[in-house]
């Protein structure tokens, strides 16, 4: 159990719907090779209706739940943007290009991660966090802090609606919620722009970057090795 993480979501876990947070659990999670191939698109297309009916499209969005790579204890996902891929260290709090993930100890941060994205344990029937946000991102702070209480009567409601969901349609292993950034991103969703997820395996890291679907075709038609497919992430208007 980390400790740190769990003081980040204790108004979470009052909630009596979240758990601890465990490298454990997220080691169980199925590998995005097994993942992708599982069809997705009619039940996060039905929740990012509820989304939209109930006011929270602009807050929270739907996504695939897997790993690429384990953790080891104490060690959580971190999500930071920045604006180059080569150097994740150059942050960038707006108008990102890329977003990068990698493993980090949580002794050696300056700043608490943020939990932003969740997975459902049908065992347990309650939420774990898949991954955390870079500390130092205010916007982030707030989205989660403002969750966590002025719209917390809302996120209840979601996650009780998301649990029959997952489970009327087997579902429970494939699918998760997350906190919305896109649009900290240079993403033009209007033309059609989702992220593109590449993964180091061996360097245990990731980059996500904007990317149109005419530029991905492009990309695979000169057989580039991509790890995984064009947009993993499910929002409440986008599927893969």
């Amino acid at each position: 159990m980390a400790t740190a993480c769990v003081i980040n979501q204790q108004a979470l876990i009052e909630t009596g719907l979240f758990q601890e947070w465990s490298s454990e659990t997220f080691n169980k999670l199925k590998n995005i090779d097994v993942s992708h191939k599982i069809p997705l698109d009619a039940v996060a297309e039905s929740m990012g209706e509820y989304l939209r009916t109930n006011g929270l499209n602009s807050e929270l969005g739907i996504t695939r739940t897997h790993n690429h790579f384990k953790l080891n204890p104490g060690e959580v996902v971190q999500l930071t943007l920045g604006s180059s891929i080569d150097e994740p260290s150059i942050k960038a709090s707006s108008e990102a290009t890329v977003a990068h993930l990698s493993p980090i100890e949580l002794n050696n941060t300056d700043t608490m991660p943020i939990p932003y994205m969740w997975a459902y344990n049908k065992a347990s029937k309650q939420f774990f966090a898949m991954q955390f946000f870079d500390g130092s991102n205010t916007t982030m702070q707030r989205r989660f802090n403002e969750l966590c209480g002025e719209k917390r009567d809302k996120l209840v409601a979601f996650l009780v609606h998301f649990i029959d969901k997952v489970e009327k349609t087997s579902t429970e292993d494939d699918l998760g919620f997350y906190i919305r950034y896109e649009d900290l991103m240079k993403l033009d969703s209007e033309n059609g722009e989702g992220l593109l997820e590449d993964t180091d395996i061996s360097g245990r890291r990731q980059w996500m970057t904007p990317k149109t679907k005419e530029m991905l075709q492009a990309i695979l038609s000169e057989k580039q090795k991509i790890q995984v497919r064009h947009f993993i992430k499910l929002s409440c208007a986008h599927s893969e």
